[in-house]
């Protein structure tokens, strides 16, 4: 059930490494809570196809680990999802078909937002 964790290639060296975090790790975490976890992960554009956000919060689940730390990347941008297709809030681009780890959806209504998306995300976004 769930993804294990895994290093990403092209993200290890001497000194560092990126580490996809295990569904089990996600779930443990009271920062995830209320998270759908995917049992297999899927493709945004798939997994949200036809439907429409008004914005949605990318959260990388990449780990760093150093030496002396391990730290969960967190908050990696936003976009809004109309049409099936990925409009930046914030000037980044996105890959429409970014692996999908996990979900929440959430309203936000002092700041205009009634319709918004978590995503957990890996390296692909």
């Amino acid at each position: 059930m769930g993804w294990a964790e895994q290093e990403i290639e092209g993200y290890v060296t001497e000194k560092y490494k990126w580490i996809l975090v295990s569904s089990e790790e996600l779930s443990n975490n009271p920062l995830f809570e209320g998270f759908k976890l995917l049992d297999q992960p899927q493709k945004f554009s798939e997994l949200f196809l036809n439907q429409n956000f008004e914005v949605v919060e990318v959260i990388s689940i990449l780990k760093l680990v150093t030496k002396t730390t391990e730290s969960i990347s967190g908050f990696s941008g936003l976009f809004e999802w109309k049409d099936n297709k990925i409009e930046s809030l914030d000037g980044d681009s996105y890959n429409t078909d970014m692996t999908v780890y996990g979900y929440k959806f959430f309203e936000k209504p002092e700041a205009g937002v009634l319709n918004g998306l978590f995503i957990l995300v890996g390296a692909d976004m």
